[in-house]
């Protein structure tokens, strides 16, 4: 009788103990803080990330291989783009140079066409002691340039921090960004009156073309796209947008009349039916 007693004890107490355990879990986590949600720049980073990493696994190149990189344009969206190549390409164990856009590149060369021929001074008016500060000062000016990397001694080319075309003789990836933006797909309620949210959805669409050394000629080509999206409270979209980036504001379409009409109709049919119940009452 008294094992019997205190098996019953036991069993009674740790049913006890299970349901305050189910009784305290949700109150905790309720109590815990949602975690924030990713701004419309990180989410587009996301898409812009996953396809740079599927490009650089496809492109034909062996793993230590050094290469250019460079955009097609520059741009506000290159810049996250070039990052997200970048690490793309370190992963993979690939050396890469950061050279001038193409466009760039193309206008420098066209200005350094049209610019007027300067002739060379006449060697024969110039006395021994010119000649030889003249060789040191262009002595000391290709030190410098070599001691700064250039890689080149007239330091043509050298645009915005990027490699001078001598260093160019390296397979170059030319990338350019077709589409990247963060788009609202719907807006609704969670109930009848509940919290207004928004699906959102960041779209990213690059190509990506692989040229040999000193040439412009292209012997690989890719196009890849991606989207990443989740769900987010219409009060935080504010928060979450860019006002400086266009294309991290979605636009957010209106809700229809149909969908304000919604909850009115409910209220009416159920006023209906009540008032039905208690009219037909014996």
């Amino acid at each position: 009788m008294a094992r019997r007693a205190i098996s019953a004890v036991v069993a009674v107490a740790g049913a006890w103990a299970l349901t305050a355990a189910l009784a305290v879990a949700p109150a905790l986590a309720a109590s815990r803080p949602p975690a924030a949600p990713p701004t419309n720049p990180t989410l587009l980073l996301r898409a812009v990330r996953s396809v740079a990493d599927q490009l650089v696994a496809q492109a034909p190149i062996a793993p230590g291989t050094r290469v250019g990189l460079r955009s097609e344009v520059e741009g506000p969206l290159e810049a996250d783009v070039r990052e997200a190549f970048l690490a793309a390409l370190t992963a993979r164990r690939l050396e890469c140079v950061l050279l001038a856009p193409a466009a760039a590149a193309a206008e420098t060369a066209q200005t350094e066409a049209a610019a007027p021929v300067v002739k060379p001074p006449d060697m024969t008016k110039l006395d021994w002691q010119k000649l030889q500060e003249m060789r040191q000062a262009n002595k000391a000016r290709v030190d410098s340039l070599a001691a700064l990397g250039t890689g080149t001694a007239d330091g043509a080319g050298a645009h915005a921090g990027f490699a001078g075309p001598a260093v160019v003789a390296m397979p170059v990836l030319t990338f350019r960004v077709n589409e990247a933006r963060v788009d609202y797909v719907r807006s609704y309620h969670t109930g009848l009156w509940g919290t207004a949210r928004v699906e959102r959805r960041a779209i990213a669409r690059l190509t990506l073309r692989l040229s040999p050394p000193r040439s412009d000629a292209v012997t690989w080509l890719a196009s890849r796209d991606t989207t990443a999206g989740d769900v987010v409270l219409r009060s935080e979209l504010d928060l979450l947008e860019d006002t400086h980036r266009p294309e991290t504001r979605g636009v957010l379409r209106p809700a229809g009349i149909k969908k304000a009409l919604e909850p009115a109709l409910v209220v009416v049919l159920i006023v209906g039916l009540v008032s039905l119940f208690y009219q037909n009452r014996p």
